[in-house]
């Protein structure tokens, strides 16, 4: 399976704060009906990633279905060592980029407060240098 490059991610992820501003979501990658649901779901689905996939995934790494699907931290390295790729310090950044703004869109944040729509892909990482 191709991972998704944890920058690239990050740059639909916040397209995505930007497309639909007013959208909440539940704290789940996916819809019982494999639809995405959170904002980092639906991320998935823009790179091909979806429901059947993570579904696969935790058959092969012994994972009941529900905890993969959802989107809090309890998933968190399992999306790391297995989805997102992490080859560099900028995709690691990205990745804790990510894991911010589903905590805010997780405890009830719209996708624009999650992903606010001034900052940049470059702001965001620089953030991780610090």
């Amino acid at each position: 399976m191709t991972k998704i490059a944890a920058t690239a991610l990050l740059e639909t992820v916040l397209e995505l704060g930007k497309e639909t501003p007013d959208q909440k979501a539940g704290c789940t990658y996916f819809n019982d009906d494999s639809t995405p649901c959170c904002i980092v779901g639906h991320g998935f689905a823009k790179h091909g990633f979806g429901a059947d996939t993570l579904s696969v995934l935790g058959d092969t790494y012994h994972r009941r279905w529900a905890s993969l699907n959802h989107s809090t931290g309890v998933t968190h390295h399992f999306i790391k060592d297995h989805v997102v790729s992490v080859h560099n310090d900028a995709d690691d950044k990205a990745l804790s980029a990510l894991a911010d703004i589903q905590n805010k869109q997780d405890r009830g944040a719209t996708w624009a407060e999650a992903v606010d729509p001034s900052i940049t892909y470059t702001a965001i990482v620089a953030k991780y240098d610090q």
